[in-house]
């Protein structure tokens, strides 16, 4: 776009400065398209500018081309790498190579190659899903690389999962986020100094009620064979293994209860039978 040429016009009343804009088509002769802009002044005078456009096919080719890579560089995301149409991208398995512009993903071991912006937005919004399902604690291998561990049933056949704090392995990601939950709720327990045993694992524990019947969970601290079966139950016998490391008597058990008016207590003799007593 250039400025051409600009000449005045005088005028009696001062109008508002406010630039008026004429679109002249161009003719068959001439492929240049002039755009006339008035700016009236302070003084009154008029001042008129012709913009010329180049609108011929080679100067709108060279246009396009030019916008189209700014807007392409300007927009690039985060992860991705632009080849130009004659740029050599110096990847052997890619093809596009030479022949269009088109997008590399660098991000490790991905490898998608595609034309076009759209593309990269979707295929960035897909990194994004899986980053916050594998977080730190899972990792994801895609079907055609191999995961490297000899008992995998999944490697270099099926997009997986492994379990970076277990041999955990799914090909469900509705799947990682439950196992993650069961890892949570383990680190509650031991946080609580327990253990847990399911009804087809067993405890070991000799004299057990709960092993090999249902799911239970065992004191872990020494000496202690302590059993429950909620962790509702864990809390309390925490802090009583905490008030004996600080050396705290032990809570009084409750004695015989007493009547409003102290007259009776209700007591129970060790053969099981009730005894009133008569208080002095």
């Amino acid at each position: 776009m250039e400025i051409c040429h600009w000449h005045n016009e005088t005028s009696d009343t001062k109008q508002p400065l406010v630039a008026h804009l004429d679109l002249q088509a161009p003719g068959p002769t001439c492929p240049l398209r002039g755009n006339t802009i008035s700016m009236p002044t302070a003084s009154g005078a008029k001042k008129r500018f012709w913009i010329i456009e180049d609108m011929s096919p080679f100067g709108k080719r060279r246009k396009t081309a030019s916008s189209r890579k700014m807007l392409d560089e300007g927009m690039m995301l985060e992860g991705f790498q632009r080849f130009d149409l004659y740029e050599d991208c110096k990847d052997a398995a890619c093809q596009f190579s030479l022949k269009v512009t088109h997008y590399h993903c660098t991000r490790e071991n991905c490898g998608y190659k595609f034309c076009g912006r759209t593309h990269m937005y979707k295929h960035a919004q897909h990194h994004d899903r899986v980053d916050n399902l594998v977080l730190d604690d899972f990792k994801r291998f895609k079907a055609s690389l191999s995961c490297h561990f000899a008992d995998c049933p999944f490697s270099g056949t099926s997009t997986h999962f492994h379990c970076l704090r277990c041999r955990f392995r799914c090909t469900d990601s509705t799947k990682v986020t439950a196992h993650r939950k069961h890892h949570g709720k383990q680190d509650v327990i031991s946080a609580a100094g327990f253990c847990q045993f399911s009804s087809s694992a067993d405890c070991a524990v000799p004299d057990c009620k709960y092993k090999l019947k249902c799911s239970h969970f065992h004191c872990t601290y020494p000496g202690c064979r302590h059993t429950v079966v909620g962790m509702s139950q864990m809390d309390s016998h925490k802090r009583k293994h905490e008030k004996q490391e600080r050396g705290e008597p032990p809570a009084a058990s409750p004695g015989p209860a007493v009547s409003l008016d102290g007259s009776l207590s209700l007591g129970a003799e060790p053969g099981g039978s009730l005894l009133f007593l008569q208080t002095a």
